[in-house]
């Protein structure tokens, strides 16, 4: 009887979570229509629709449908909190997406999409910053972070295609960089697409969807290498800018561009900032940018430096070769110390001791010959010395 009032009780504990774990896993839909950028048509018919569901970056499921008459879909999911449902497809070159959540994937979902131009005029960019963010004077380099926001008021989607514009000039969206940039790093809320290296920049195969709330983002980061205390950030801005800002802290350099405002120094989060900006540049201007006064490595680190690169690339291996030399002179001077000739050793025992050298097998038959005819040719002349001294003693 304990036991079964038990088990009730715990049944009652659990008894509120049963609705919410069955709902979690019994199926729902996800629905959805692919609308035209006009109204006045009629939309899609029978184009591919994709649902991909994320947990965390790891996709976990992955279906297609195609839509009907009316340009409606449908998935069925099994809601899961954490969970993200990316519903995209592609039309004319261009991919279009929504995204749902566990808490509003019940909300139909509207995707419009739109007639496809290689008219790269309908972009336009509305606001272009350079933003120093710092120097490293004991490397040599500048980091600048630099922010596009572009503005495609068409009501197309622009699709690069390299076959248009001139071979030098493909049909991109393309953003010049400073002489000798690296380390490049693009990020954009655009979907699709490539980053291609081309002269003196970037450029981008992204699809640009019509600007219907805000304009695209796009942003990236690079670093510059200096050896002297001026560098040019001068550039080509292939489409102009409605806004153009340069933003460099006084604790790094000086900016200098004739083309630009000087706004002064402002502070931000404790830093002193110096600020230039122009309005309404043309396309293709030649914008001349210099960043002068830059902090140089100290005379300290440039010895520092310098001796570092020299030790990896002489001292070192100098170092090495006497080692080798030393260690080789040692051991010869070592081998051939038991048997060489002592004038004031007897004959006797260095005749023994090379022949005790040659019987270990220390040193070989010819050796032992050559140096026992040196020890007693040595050892003839000395007597020959002796002998004659005592003669010249002995002369009236």
């Amino acid at each position: 009887m304990l036991k079964i009032l038990s088990l009730l009780f715990i049944l009652f504990l659990i008894a509120p979570t049963i609705p919410a774990i069955y709902a979690a896993d019994s199926a729902t839909k996800i629905t959805g229509t692919i609308l035209p950028s006009n109204p006045d048509t009629s939309g899609p018919k029978d184009i591919l629709v994709t649902l991909n569901v994320l947990e965390g970056v790891s996709s976990v499921r992955e279906t297609s449908v195609n839509t009907n008459a009316q340009g409606a879909f449908e998935f069925e999911i099994n809601p899961i909190p954490n969970r993200i449902y990316f519903i995209s497809t592609q039309y004319k070159g261009a991919t279009y997406s929504s995204r749902r959540n566990y808490n509003d994937f019940q909300k139909p979902i509207e995707i419009t999409v739109f007639d496809s131009t290689k008219d790269i005029s309908v972009l336009e960019v509305q606001n272009h910053s350079i933003i120093v963010t710092g120097a490293v004077p004991e490397e040599g380099f500048i980091e600048i972070l630099e922010r596009v926001s572009i503005v495609n008021s068409s009501n197309q989607t622009f699709i690069a295609d390299q076959a248009d514009g001139t071979p030098s000039m493909p049909n991109f969206l393309r953003f010049a960089l400073p002489k000798g940039a690296y380390n490049l790093d693009v990020r954009s809320n655009l979907i699709g697409g490539q980053v291609l290296e081309v002269d003196r920049g970037f450029a981008l195969t992204t699809p640009i969807t019509p600007t219907v709330e805000s304009p695209h983002q796009i942003e990236f980061v690079y670093r510059v290498n200096y050896s002297e205390q001026n560098i040019s950030l001068s550039r080509i801005l292939r489409f102009g800018a409605k806004s153009f800002r340069l933003v460099v802290p006084t604790n790094v350099g000086t900016p200098r561009a004739s083309q630009l405002k000087d706004l002064g120094a402002t502070e931000l989060n404790g830093k002193l900032l110096r600020l230039l900006e122009a309005t309404d540049i043309e396309p293709a201007t030649e914008l001349e940018i210099n960043l002068s006064d830059l902090k140089l490595p100290s005379l300290i680190t440039k010895i520092s430096n310098s001796l570092n690169s020299w030790y990896t690339l002489l001292i070192v291996p100098v170092i090495l070769a006497l080692c080798l030399i030393y260690l080789l002179v040692y051991l010869i001077s070592r081998n051939r110390k038991p048997y060489s000739i002592e004038s004031d050793i007897s004959i006797d025992k260095q005749l023994s001791d090379l022949s005790h050298a040659f019987e270990a097998g220390i040193i070989s038959k010819g050796k032992y010959q050559a140096r026992r005819k040196r020890i007693q040719t040595q050892y003839t002349l000395k007597k020959i010395q002796e002998q004659m001294d005592r003669l010249q003693d002995n002369a009236p």
